[in-house]
């Protein structure tokens, strides 16, 4: 391990500081990382739908069905600028929409499946479980919108929780090591 990052052991302690507050702050106000989430999933779905749709375009003659492919690009561009225009109405209808998106991905994940198994890729059943599962969470999370906005607010904060455990437990073992070098 390099010795810069053995001497600056703090710099993940910070971290897991922060984001152990950010979890904290997460499970305190859900409604307000919801909103927040709004903004950076709109961020992250504009990205993606640019991403998706050049990608199709450039290899459309590789590509069996890019037609659905471009179609995932647009559906997520879309989204991209629905989620960062109105956070507020996105909050109240973020479920329906992930909801939607998962559903509309695994349908393309479907078709991409059935595509790598007429090319003979061997483990395209991975695809189509994947399509299957997505379709199925899409279902439920659309339907259950409540259940589906605690869902993602909870394991948005999970997440924050165990990253920050981890990066403070992290920066203890860099702190040992550098006793080490000391000595």
């Amino acid at each position: 391990m390099e010795t810069a990052t053995i001497k600056n052991w703090w710099m993940p302690l910070v971290k897991g500081i922060i984001l152990i507050i950010l979890s904290i702050l997460v499970f305190m106000h859900p409604g307000g990382a919801i909103l927040g989430l709004a903004l950076y999933i709109g961020i992250a779905f504009l990205f993606a739908g640019f991403v998706i749709l050049f990608s199709a375009i450039s290899f459309r003659k590789q590509i069996k069905g890019w037609g659905w492919r471009f179609a995932e690009g647009l559906v997520d561009i879309l989204f991209g600028f629905i989620l960062i225009y109105n956070p507020g109405l996105t909050a109240a209808v973020m479920s329906f929409m992930i909801g939607f998106w998962f559903m509309f991905y695994g349908i393309t994940s479907l078709t991409d499946s059935f595509g790598q198994k007429d090319e003979g890729v061997s483990n395209w059943r991975v695809g189509l479980l994947w399509g299957i599962l997505s379709i199925i969470f899409g279902f439920w999370v659309m339907f259950r919108p409540f259940a589906g906005a605690i869902t993602i607010v909870t394991l948005m904060g999970a997440f924050f929780m165990i990253a920050g455990i981890f990066n403070v437990a992290f920066a203890f073992v860099l702190k040992g090591m550098k006793k080490e070098i000391e000595v």
